[in-house]
């Protein structure tokens, strides 16, 4: 299925170069790095002639992190200023509008700029953001008591001053790193 699509201003230069897919609420959202999109083919089969890309938020986003998901919601990072930031996607129950809340806006440098990964896991209830090659894993821990949020923090893990975090992952509720220190 080839088309095109555009950001939500219209404008005849705002076609999208699409980077990331990340399935959703039986949804399958597509993210630019200045909108975000769903594809939908109403109640057909989705094929060339059933497709539509719609736009439905147009929030700035990370060209080279992929959106992580965590139960109803989608985390996505975005640059700004020499630190990166953090939304949290989801769908208003009441409206079945999608919006995109930003969860670092109480600690805009906490982060660090280009966040190349998020994992997350909701046993644990923990979002795990990672920087390419840095010692350090920053950690997004929340509370949810029934539909409201009834706490959430960050704060960071140091894996030491000779060690490189490459990836990580969760398997059920650990999640497992690989570190390079020196050569090892």
């Amino acid at each position: 299925i080839d088309i095109a699509v555009q950001d939500v201003s219209g404008a005849a230069s705002s076609v999208s170069v699409l980077r990331h897919a990340v399935a959703f609420d039986k949804r399958l959202m597509l993210f630019s790095d200045k909108a975000q999109f769903m594809v939908d083919s109403g109640n057909d089969v989705l094929s060339p002639l059933t497709v539509s890309v719609d736009p439905v938020t147009s929030f700035a986003a990370s060209l080279v992190c992929r959106p992580g998901t965590a139960g109803r919601y989608i985390y996505f990072p975005f640059d700004r200023d020499g630190a990166s930031g953090i939304r949290e996607m989801y769908i208003d129950g009441v409206t079945q509008t999608e919006d995109a809340e930003e969860i670092t806006s109480h600690c805009p440098t906490y982060l660090p700029a280009g966040i190349t990964s998020i994992i997350g896991t909701t046993l644990e209830n923990i979002m795990l953001l990672l920087k390419d090659r840095s010692r350090y894993v920053y950690k997004y821990e929340y509370f949810w008591s029934g539909q409201e949020k009834a706490q959430s923090g960050f704060g960071t893990w140091d894996f030491g001053s000779d060690a490189q975090v490459l990836g990580g992952s969760f398997f059920d509720n650990s999640a497992y790193f690989l570190v390079l220190r020196g050569s090892q």
